[in-house]
């Protein structure tokens, strides 16, 4: 398998690979990509489906071009990040290598602690430009062709799960080191995120039954 590097010439470019070369890399017994980049493409696929979706809606509502740009820099966001997500976790491995033989203490050495903040900033924003993501696929499934509500339900499904996962990921990789303003952050995200879903299956129920 030959596979594009990305511009830091230590990762391949995931999002350039084809689905069989990027399926096969994930399922190696290595530390990236893994499910921060899952998430990451996951919120990529969600706005593609908005931005279909809302270039098929121009007759329906007169926003289907501002929906589909924003759609659209968040496609390109969510690629930038399932990218750095993997290559920012090598860090957090190399901190973790660092320490083996070391001496133990009671609290993580400085340079974990710092390495695994360091990671969880990606999954903090993947999950706010999943949240944004979500909401999007909201209005075009309550305002757009009711053709795509499908694509635009299945977009809003996307974005939660990937909104979840980063909030597990960052409770997984933060622990005790998560602060409470931090707690607050991930539970109005996943809030958010809650209510995106549910205007989304309003509109697919009430639109279906007009």
């Amino acid at each position: 398998m030959q596979v594009r590097l990305s511009a830091s010439a230590e990762h391949p470019d995931y999002t350039a690979l084809n689905i069989h070369d990027l399926v096969e890399l994930l399922a190696r017994p290595e530390p990236a990509p893994a499910a921060g980049t899952v998430v990451g493409l996951s919120i990529a696929l969600a706005g593609a489906l908005c931005v279909k979706s809302a270039r098929l809606s121009s007759r329906h509502t007169p926003t289907a071009l501002e929906l589909q740009q924003r759609a659209e820099r968040l496609v390109i966001r969510a690629k930038e990040l399932a990218q750095s997500d993997a290559e920012g976790y090598v860090q957090v491995i190399a901190a973790r290598r660092h320490q083996r033989g070391q001496p133990a203490t009671p609290s993580l050495p400085p340079g974990m602690a710092s390495a695994l903040r360091a990671a969880s900033e990606t999954p903090f924003e993947l999950a706010k430009i999943a949240v944004a993501t979500g909401a999007i696929a909201a209005q075009l499934a309550e305002i757009g062709n009711p053709n795509l509500i499908g694509d635009s339900l299945t977009a809003a499904h996307l974005a939660d799960a990937a909104v979840r996962s980063a909030a597990a990921l960052i409770a997984i990789n933060l622990a005790s080191l998560l602060s409470a303003t931090q707690a607050l952050t991930l539970a109005d995200l996943t809030k958010q995120s809650q209510e995106n879903i549910q205007r989304a299956q309003r509109a697919h129920t009430t639109r279906l039954s007009l």
